[in-house]
């Protein structure tokens, strides 16, 4: 079998094969008592070897291969800032290695997450510790690292001042990671809600932000950040009337939850949705299969707590058909429901929720 050798400066070697023959030596063991110029010969050469050997990927140890590199990303980010292409020939490397060898993220350390971070806010190599970011997102035990660093709050500066490239990029990896009940009350926590809203005002990355939106009404906290926030349900009102059937059908479902959660939140949410019957009136009709049923179960749940408030005494004076206010009433911390549609007891079918991605 004809083997090729790539030799480094420190007479470490990496053996390449054009019939895809396993690694046998751990190419990064000694790296750190290289020199500098040795250690980026050595990272260059593995990840030149890995692009033309995939399998090399699978049978190197990750226990042996990530703490060098991490050593010597943390090195060439202390060097000065002529090492930006240094770290990014790192950062490829990991990349290639991780989405060779997914076993690998289940070792990683919050220190690689910290340090991820840290890339994030420099331009030279933010794009590369995002794509490291976004295949880590994939990954559920990545999770609760995540949240312990600041990379929400990083990918979010990105979505809002970031390189025009990158702020597609970033959105698509919050979303992803919004999928996570635990991602998504850390986002409450961080205020998400108010940034998102001001997305969707500003109607850039409208169709990502309702998604994320979605995922964060599957919590209660979520819930009370999207009613007290100001212009949320405005905004996520006024999606009805968007030609995107994603963005129709992920307002439905955001409305519909808050409507059949709590009665005080169907008031906000007509307060708040200038002519949000219409619309919903047209979407039954006009609407994508799935918008059709969630409007039509929208206006029967704002029906039905209608017709109970005007037959309790003095329901007609809270007529769910008010005049529209600027700022939100305060509203308590909804108490999760047992029975009926997303926890209300109403004669409506029960439909399972989706979130169009």
């Amino acid at each position: 079998m004809p083997m090729q050798t790539i030799a480094s400066e420190s007479g470490t070697e990496v053996t390449d094969s054009t019939h895809h023959s396993e690694v046998e030596i751990e190419p990064l063991c000694e790296l750190s008592k290289l020199p500098w110029d040795a250690q980026i010969k050595v990272v260059q050469d593995v990840r030149s070897l890995f692009e033309k050997d995939s399998r090399a990927v699978r049978s190197v140890s990750p226990s042996r291969f990530l703490e060098p590199l991490i050593t010597f990303l943390k090195n060439a980010h202390e060097r000065n800032g002529t090492e930006g292409d240094v770290v990014k020939c790192g950062l490829d490397l990991l990349l290639t290695f991780l989405s060779g060898n997914r076993k690998a993220i289940e070792s990683l350390k919050e220190d690689l997450f910290e340090m991820l971070c840290v890339f994030l806010g420099s331009e030279l190599v933010a794009e590369e510790a995002l794509n490291v970011l976004e295949v880590l997102s994939n990954h559920p035990q990545s999770l609760s690292k995540i949240t312990s660093t600041s990379s929400l709050s990083s990918l979010l500066k990105i979505a809002e001042s970031g390189a025009e490239n990158l702020q597609e990029q970033a959105m698509i990896t919050l979303k992803k990671l919004s999928s996570s009940n635990e991602i998504c009350l850390e986002m409450a926590s961080l205020d998400f809600v108010q940034k998102l809203t001001s997305f969707l005002q500003q109607n850039v990355f409208s169709k990502h932000s309702i998604i994320i939106l979605n995922y964060l009404c599957n919590t209660e906290k979520g819930r009370v950040c999207i009613t007290e926030t100001p212009g949320c349900l405005t905004s996520i009102a006024e999606l009805l009337d968007s030609n995107v059937p994603e963005e129709v059908e992920n307002a439905i479902s955001i409305l519909l939850q808050l409507c059949v959660e709590k009665i005080e939140y169907c008031y906000l949410v007509v307060r708040e949705g200038l002519n949000i019957y219409s619309s919903l009136l047209l979407i039954s009709n006009n609407g994508t299969e799935e918008a059709k049923v969630g409007a039509s179960e929208l206006l029967r749940a704002l029906a039905e707590v209608e017709e109970e408030e005007s037959s309790t005494p003095g329901g007609a004076t809270t007529s769910l058909v008010v005049t529209p206010v600027t700022q939100q009433e305060p509203i308590t911390t909804p108490s999760p429901k047992n029975s009926g549609l997303f926890g209300l007891s109403f004669p409506i079918s029960k439909k399972k929720k989706k979130i169009k991605l």
